[in-house]
C-alpha cells in the first residue's frame, strides 16, 4: 500500500471522476498495482501531449513549405 500523497491525489483528480481532498472521509492509501497504474496512464498522457506538439509543428512546417512553393495545402 501506497500513502496518496499531493502528487498522486493531482494525478486521480485529473484522470478520474474521483475528487479527493484531504478532509474527505475516503481512505489514505492506495494499493501498488492502482498506482503503478496511475503513474503509467500518466506517463501515457504527457507523451501523448508531447507527440501531438511535434505533430503539429512538423505539420504546420509542412503548410508553410507548400504554401511557400506556391501550392494548396488542405
Amino acid at each position: 500500500m501506497t500513502v496518496i500523497t499531493d502528487n498522486l491525489a493531482d494525478k486521480i483528480n485529473t484522470y478520474l471522476p474521483i475528487s479527493l481532498s484531504d478532509d474527505d472521509c475516503l481512505p489514505k492509501n492506495i494499493c501498488n498495482t492502482c498506482t503503478d497504474t496511475l503513474k503509467s496512464f500518466d506517463s501515457l498522457y504527457l507523451l501523448a501531449q508531447q507527440s501531438n506538439e511535434k505533430l503539429q509543428k512538423i505539420l504546420e512546417k509542412n503548410r508553410r513549405d507548400i504554401e511557400e512553393e506556391g501550392g494548396r495545402f488542405g
